[in-house]
């Protein structure tokens, strides 16, 4: 696939992505799920606003991590400190 497909095809998903999420309500928004943990991130408790926030932010981490890799640059680590401080400034917001 050549990456304009791809990018075409990021764009439709999101659009349709865009318009499932703009039917959540804010009590399921404010609803407490269980994030599993991953590589990076221990698990724990935490609203669905606060899962959905991190993981708009998932496609720039991996753009980042593309743009790293083609200048030559080191992976920079994100683990549960940064995690933290992000959702606690988009809990702020």
């Amino acid at each position: 696939m050549a990456v304009e497909e791809l990018i075409a095809e990021m764009e439709k998903f999101r659009i349709d992505l865009n318009g499932a999420l703009a039917d959540f309500t804010d009590v399921q928004l404010d609803t407490v799920i269980h994030f599993g943990g991953d590589s990076k991130r221990s698990p724990r408790d935490l609203p669905l606003v606060m899962f959905l926030n991190g993981w708009a932010l998932h496609d720039r981490w991996h753009m980042e991590d593309a743009r790293r890799a083609i200048n030559g640059e080191s992976e920079q680590a994100f683990g549960d400190a940064a995690w933290e401080t992000i959702m606690q400034r988009r809990a702020q917001a």
